[in-house]
Protein backbone atom coordinates (compact mmCIF):
# COMPACT_ATOMS: atom_id res chain seq x y z
CA UNK A 1 0.00 0.00 0.00
CA UNK A 2 2.90 2.36 0.98
CA UNK A 3 4.34 1.58 -2.40
CA UNK A 4 1.23 2.60 -4.08
CA UNK A 5 1.13 5.92 -2.53
CA UNK A 6 4.73 6.21 -3.04
CA UNK A 7 3.85 6.02 -6.91
CA UNK A 8 1.27 7.90 -7.08
CA UNK A 9 2.61 10.85 -5.09
CA UNK A 10 6.06 10.24 -8.03
CA UNK A 11 3.40 10.86 -10.91
CA UNK A 12 1.87 13.85 -9.23
CA UNK A 13 5.01 15.42 -8.68
CA UNK A 14 6.39 14.78 -12.43
CA UNK A 15 3.19 16.13 -13.41
CA UNK A 16 3.20 19.23 -11.78
CA UNK A 17 6.97 19.47 -13.10
CA UNK A 18 5.72 19.14 -16.23
CA UNK A 19 2.78 22.04 -16.07
CA UNK A 20 5.98 24.25 -15.05
CA UNK A 21 5.99 27.35 -17.69
CA UNK A 22 9.47 27.80 -16.99
CA UNK A 23 11.54 24.70 -17.22
CA UNK A 24 13.07 24.29 -20.50
CA UNK A 25 13.56 19.74 -20.25
CA UNK A 26 12.37 17.74 -23.11
CA UNK A 27 8.98 16.40 -20.91
CA UNK A 28 8.06 19.78 -19.84
CA UNK A 29 8.29 21.38 -23.45
CA UNK A 30 6.44 18.74 -24.98
CA UNK A 31 3.53 18.85 -22.23
CA UNK A 32 3.21 22.47 -23.41
CA UNK A 33 3.53 21.89 -26.64
CA UNK A 34 0.97 19.54 -27.27
CA UNK A 35 -1.31 21.51 -24.42
CA UNK A 36 -0.77 25.08 -26.39
CA UNK A 37 -1.76 23.38 -29.44
CA UNK A 38 -4.81 21.49 -28.87
CA UNK A 39 -6.08 23.69 -26.30
CA UNK A 40 -5.51 27.20 -27.35
CA UNK A 41 -4.02 27.74 -30.31
CA UNK A 42 -6.27 24.84 -32.69
CA UNK A 43 -9.47 26.29 -30.88
CA UNK A 44 -8.57 30.26 -31.31
CA UNK A 45 -7.81 29.39 -34.91
CA UNK A 46 -10.36 27.89 -35.43
CA UNK A 47 -12.88 30.38 -34.64
CA UNK A 48 -11.48 33.08 -36.27
CA UNK A 49 -11.44 30.91 -39.45
CA UNK A 50 -14.63 30.46 -38.72
CA UNK A 51 -15.80 34.66 -38.76
CA UNK A 52 -14.05 34.60 -41.72
CA UNK A 53 -15.62 32.30 -43.35
CA UNK A 54 -19.01 34.19 -42.65
CA UNK A 55 -17.59 37.37 -44.16
CA UNK A 56 -16.73 35.44 -47.52
CA UNK A 57 -20.50 33.88 -47.35
CA UNK A 58 -22.42 36.73 -46.38
CA UNK A 59 -20.32 39.18 -49.36
CA UNK A 60 -23.22 39.73 -52.48
CA UNK A 61 -20.83 39.41 -55.29
CA UNK A 62 -21.26 42.13 -57.96
CA UNK A 63 -20.79 40.28 -60.97
CA UNK A 64 -21.60 43.47 -63.55
CA UNK A 65 -18.36 44.93 -62.42
CA UNK A 66 -14.97 43.96 -61.95
CA UNK A 67 -14.80 41.83 -58.60
CA UNK A 68 -12.09 42.97 -56.35
CA UNK A 69 -8.96 40.56 -55.52
CA UNK A 70 -10.03 40.48 -51.63
CA UNK A 71 -13.52 40.30 -50.25
CA UNK A 72 -14.26 43.13 -47.89
CA UNK A 73 -14.28 42.59 -44.04
CA UNK A 74 -18.04 43.68 -43.28
CA UNK A 75 -17.86 45.22 -39.71
CA UNK A 76 -21.60 43.96 -38.87
CA UNK A 77 -20.47 40.30 -39.43
CA UNK A 78 -17.24 41.02 -37.37
CA UNK A 79 -19.85 41.97 -34.57
CA UNK A 80 -21.94 38.96 -34.49
CA UNK A 81 -18.95 36.82 -34.11
CA UNK A 82 -17.52 39.75 -31.10
CA UNK A 83 -18.07 36.51 -28.49
CA UNK A 84 -16.25 34.08 -30.45
CA UNK A 85 -13.25 36.25 -31.79
CA UNK A 86 -13.08 37.44 -27.63
CA UNK A 87 -12.38 33.95 -26.79
CA UNK A 88 -10.35 32.94 -29.39
CA UNK A 89 -8.23 36.38 -28.30
CA UNK A 90 -8.63 34.62 -24.70
CA UNK A 91 -7.29 31.41 -25.82
CA UNK A 92 -4.30 32.77 -27.53
CA UNK A 93 -3.38 34.62 -24.49
CA UNK A 94 -3.44 31.46 -22.60
CA UNK A 95 -1.30 30.49 -24.93
CA UNK A 96 1.46 32.45 -24.62
CA UNK A 97 1.00 33.07 -21.01
CA UNK A 98 0.66 29.68 -19.59
CA UNK A 99 3.08 27.74 -22.02
CA UNK A 100 5.66 30.41 -22.84
CA UNK A 101 8.17 27.83 -23.99
CA UNK A 102 5.84 25.93 -26.39
CA UNK A 103 6.53 26.50 -30.04
CA UNK A 104 3.24 28.10 -30.76
CA UNK A 105 4.01 31.28 -28.39
CA UNK A 106 4.74 33.55 -32.21
CA UNK A 107 1.66 31.73 -33.84
CA UNK A 108 -0.51 32.95 -31.00
CA UNK A 109 0.56 36.31 -31.24
CA UNK A 110 0.02 36.23 -35.45
CA UNK A 111 -3.36 35.07 -34.19
CA UNK A 112 -4.01 38.10 -31.59
CA UNK A 113 -3.02 40.17 -34.68
CA UNK A 114 -5.66 38.87 -36.76
CA UNK A 115 -8.37 39.04 -34.61
CA UNK A 116 -7.10 42.78 -34.08
CA UNK A 117 -7.32 43.62 -38.41
CA UNK A 118 -10.56 41.76 -38.02
CA UNK A 119 -11.59 43.87 -35.35
CA UNK A 120 -10.26 47.06 -37.22
CA UNK A 121 -7.72 47.99 -34.30
CA UNK A 122 -5.14 48.96 -36.74
CA UNK A 123 -2.61 50.02 -34.86
CA UNK A 124 -2.45 47.47 -32.24
CA UNK A 125 -2.72 45.14 -35.37
CA UNK A 126 0.52 46.67 -37.04
CA UNK A 127 2.81 46.42 -33.78
CA UNK A 128 1.63 42.60 -33.57
CA UNK A 129 2.75 41.55 -36.81
CA UNK A 130 5.90 43.49 -36.35
CA UNK A 131 6.33 42.22 -33.05
CA UNK A 132 6.25 37.94 -34.65
CA UNK A 133 8.34 39.39 -37.70
CA UNK A 134 10.83 40.42 -35.35
CA UNK A 135 11.08 38.02 -32.64
CA UNK A 136 9.97 34.45 -34.30
CA UNK A 137 12.40 32.06 -35.34
CA UNK A 138 9.61 30.21 -37.85
CA UNK A 139 10.58 31.75 -41.34
CA UNK A 140 7.43 30.73 -42.46
CA UNK A 141 5.47 32.52 -39.85
CA UNK A 142 7.52 35.52 -40.31
CA UNK A 143 6.88 35.98 -43.98
CA UNK A 144 3.64 35.19 -42.86
CA UNK A 145 3.33 37.97 -40.29
CA UNK A 146 5.34 40.46 -43.26
CA UNK A 147 1.98 39.47 -45.56
CA UNK A 148 -0.18 40.38 -43.37
CA UNK A 149 1.14 43.96 -42.62
CA UNK A 150 2.16 44.45 -46.12
CA UNK A 151 -2.02 44.07 -46.47
CA UNK A 152 -2.98 46.07 -43.73
CA UNK A 153 -0.05 48.98 -45.40
CA UNK A 154 -2.46 48.59 -49.09
CA UNK A 155 -5.50 49.01 -47.09
CA UNK A 156 -4.24 52.69 -45.41
CA UNK A 157 -2.41 53.47 -48.76
CA UNK A 158 0.04 53.59 -46.71
CA UNK A 159 2.40 53.20 -50.23
CA UNK A 160 6.02 53.86 -48.87
CA UNK A 161 5.83 51.18 -46.09
CA UNK A 162 4.42 48.64 -48.52
CA UNK A 163 7.17 49.59 -51.36
CA UNK A 164 9.60 48.75 -48.40
CA UNK A 165 7.95 45.53 -47.58
CA UNK A 166 7.46 44.55 -50.89
CA UNK A 167 11.21 44.44 -51.61
CA UNK A 168 11.87 42.99 -48.03
CA UNK A 169 9.98 40.49 -49.17
CA UNK A 170 11.19 39.95 -52.72
CA UNK A 171 14.97 39.28 -51.26
CA UNK A 172 13.59 36.30 -49.31
CA UNK A 173 14.56 33.39 -49.86
CA UNK A 174 11.99 29.93 -49.91
CA UNK A 175 8.87 31.39 -49.40
CA UNK A 176 6.58 29.00 -48.84
CA UNK A 177 3.67 27.89 -51.32
CA UNK A 178 0.76 29.54 -49.27
CA UNK A 179 2.58 32.57 -48.65
CA UNK A 180 3.77 32.69 -51.88
CA UNK A 181 0.03 32.76 -52.71
CA UNK A 182 -0.83 35.23 -50.34
CA UNK A 183 1.86 37.24 -51.52
CA UNK A 184 1.13 37.39 -54.92
CA UNK A 185 -2.87 37.92 -54.37
CA UNK A 186 -1.56 41.04 -51.87
CA UNK A 187 0.33 42.14 -54.74
CA UNK A 188 -2.56 41.67 -57.28
CA UNK A 189 -4.50 44.13 -54.64
CA UNK A 190 -1.38 46.54 -54.39
CA UNK A 191 -1.76 47.28 -58.08
CA UNK A 192 -5.94 46.96 -57.83
CA UNK A 193 -5.41 50.20 -55.34
CA UNK A 194 -3.03 51.79 -57.31
CA UNK A 195 -5.00 51.30 -60.75
CA UNK A 196 -2.70 49.44 -62.51
CA UNK A 197 -4.81 46.16 -64.05
CA UNK A 198 -1.48 44.81 -65.56
CA UNK A 199 -0.57 44.84 -62.38
CA UNK A 200 -3.18 42.89 -61.25
CA UNK A 201 -3.44 40.33 -64.34
CA UNK A 202 0.33 39.59 -63.73
CA UNK A 203 0.18 39.31 -60.03
CA UNK A 204 -2.95 36.96 -60.18
CA UNK A 205 -1.59 35.33 -62.70
CA UNK A 206 1.55 33.94 -60.90
CA UNK A 207 -0.78 33.12 -57.53
CA UNK A 208 -2.80 30.55 -59.49
CA UNK A 209 0.43 28.76 -59.72
CA UNK A 210 0.34 28.16 -55.91
CA UNK A 211 -3.22 27.08 -54.98
CA UNK A 212 -4.85 24.32 -55.93
CA UNK A 213 -8.77 25.60 -54.01
CA UNK A 214 -11.16 24.62 -56.54
CA UNK A 215 -13.12 27.99 -55.00
CA UNK A 216 -10.01 30.03 -55.45
CA UNK A 217 -8.99 29.16 -58.74
CA UNK A 218 -12.42 29.72 -59.57
CA UNK A 219 -13.13 33.31 -59.01
CA UNK A 220 -9.44 34.55 -59.67
CA UNK A 221 -9.85 33.29 -63.10
CA UNK A 222 -13.02 34.82 -63.16
CA UNK A 223 -11.46 37.99 -61.88
CA UNK A 224 -8.98 37.99 -64.81
CA UNK A 225 -11.13 36.71 -67.56
CA UNK A 226 -13.27 40.13 -66.68
CA UNK A 227 -9.94 41.82 -66.73
CA UNK A 228 -8.64 40.61 -69.91
CA UNK A 229 -12.18 41.74 -71.57
CA UNK A 230 -12.09 45.03 -70.16
CA UNK A 231 -7.89 45.07 -71.86
CA UNK A 232 -9.68 44.11 -75.19
CA UNK A 233 -8.04 40.49 -75.18
CA UNK A 234 -11.32 38.87 -75.95
CA UNK A 235 -9.52 35.21 -76.81
CA UNK A 236 -8.01 35.40 -73.82
CA UNK A 237 -10.99 36.51 -71.50
CA UNK A 238 -12.93 33.51 -73.13
CA UNK A 239 -10.21 30.72 -72.06
CA UNK A 240 -10.62 32.61 -68.36
CA UNK A 241 -14.58 32.41 -68.32
CA UNK A 242 -14.55 29.20 -69.26
CA UNK A 243 -11.85 27.96 -66.98
CA UNK A 244 -13.70 29.73 -64.27
CA UNK A 245 -16.42 27.00 -64.19
CA UNK A 246 -14.33 24.31 -63.06
CA UNK A 247 -14.58 23.03 -59.73
CA UNK A 248 -18.33 23.67 -59.24
CA UNK A 249 -18.75 27.36 -58.65
CA UNK A 250 -21.90 29.25 -57.22
CA UNK A 251 -24.86 29.00 -59.51
CA UNK A 252 -24.32 33.01 -60.40
CA UNK A 253 -20.64 32.90 -61.29
CA UNK A 254 -21.77 29.90 -63.85
CA UNK A 255 -24.55 31.89 -65.34
CA UNK A 256 -22.51 34.86 -65.39
CA UNK A 257 -19.31 33.18 -66.65
CA UNK A 258 -21.29 31.76 -69.72
CA UNK A 259 -23.16 34.84 -70.26
CA UNK A 260 -20.00 36.87 -70.50
CA UNK A 261 -18.23 34.21 -72.41
CA UNK A 262 -20.75 35.05 -75.32
CA UNK A 263 -19.48 38.48 -75.28
CA UNK A 264 -15.99 37.43 -76.48
CA UNK A 265 -16.48 34.63 -78.07
CA UNK A 266 -15.09 34.01 -81.83
CA UNK A 267 -18.12 34.01 -84.36
CA UNK A 268 -16.90 32.68 -87.66
CA UNK A 269 -20.54 32.03 -88.87
CA UNK A 270 -24.13 32.52 -89.48
CA UNK A 271 -24.71 29.39 -87.54
CA UNK A 272 -22.44 30.50 -84.23
CA UNK A 273 -24.75 33.49 -84.52
CA UNK A 274 -28.38 31.56 -83.99
CA UNK A 275 -26.46 29.58 -81.42
CA UNK A 276 -25.90 32.57 -79.21
CA UNK A 277 -29.34 34.25 -80.03
CA UNK A 278 -30.81 30.44 -78.82
CA UNK A 279 -28.79 30.76 -75.80
CA UNK A 280 -29.96 34.18 -75.08
CA UNK A 281 -33.47 33.11 -75.26
CA UNK A 282 -32.62 29.59 -73.08
CA UNK A 283 -31.32 31.55 -70.49
CA UNK A 284 -33.97 34.59 -70.53
CA UNK A 285 -36.80 31.63 -70.29
CA UNK A 286 -34.76 29.43 -67.13
CA UNK A 287 -37.08 30.18 -64.03
CA UNK A 288 -33.92 29.85 -62.00
CA UNK A 289 -32.80 33.63 -64.09
CA UNK A 290 -35.70 34.98 -63.16
CA UNK A 291 -34.11 38.02 -61.14
CA UNK A 292 -31.63 38.35 -64.04
CA UNK A 293 -33.63 38.77 -66.88
CA UNK A 294 -32.73 42.18 -67.10
CA UNK A 295 -29.20 41.43 -67.31
CA UNK A 296 -29.91 38.86 -70.06
CA UNK A 297 -31.47 41.54 -72.28
CA UNK A 298 -28.66 43.84 -71.59
CA UNK A 299 -26.10 41.41 -72.48
CA UNK A 300 -27.93 40.67 -75.48
CA UNK A 301 -28.30 43.94 -76.49
CA UNK A 302 -24.29 44.47 -76.03
CA UNK A 303 -23.50 41.63 -78.11
CA UNK A 304 -26.09 41.84 -81.00
CA UNK A 305 -24.60 45.52 -81.13
CA UNK A 306 -21.02 43.80 -81.73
Amino acid sequence: MRKQVRYTFGLVIVFLGACSSQRDTFTNRAFHNLTSHYNAYFLADTKIKAAEVEVIENYKEDYTQILPVFIPIDSATIQKNKVALDSARELSSKAIDWHRISKWVDDSYYLIGKIDYLQARVDDAKNTFRYVNSQSKDKDLRHKALISLLHLYIDQNAIEEANFTIDYLSKETEINSDNTFDLYKTLAYYYEKRGDPNGVIGALDRALNYTSDKKERSRLYFILAQRYQREGLDALAFDFFQKSLEGNPAYERSFFATLFAQQVAELNATKDLKKVRNYYEDLYKDPKNKDLKDVVIFERALFEEK
